[in-house]
């Protein structure tokens, strides 16, 4: 898939800037998991960014919200001074 038209992307997802931002991170998702495996960057294979957005506009992707209130805060470990 070369092109995808933003009538493909609000199909899915109303606002396109939103789709874009979802498909990026399905995207570095699927490259973690072609670094992780047994992946041959020399073998011919459709460009990750082109599968993401495959799979954005075939609803094959999940997205949802967090809400900034429910995460929970990061509690840095204290160090012990030598």
């Amino acid at each position: 898939m070369g092109f995808v038209p933003t009538e493909k992307l609000t199909n899915v997802i109303d606002n396109k800037y939103e789709a874009i931002l979802v498909a990026a991170k399905e995207a570095r998702v699927r490259n973690s998991i072609a670094q992780l495996s047994d992946w041959d960057p020399d073998h011919e294979r459709p460009k990750i960014t082109s599968v993401a957005l495959d799979r954005l506009t075939q609803g094959h992707v999940e997205y949802s919200y967090v809400d900034p209130d429910e995460v929970p805060e990061v509690v840095e470990a204290e160090t012990e001074d030598e």
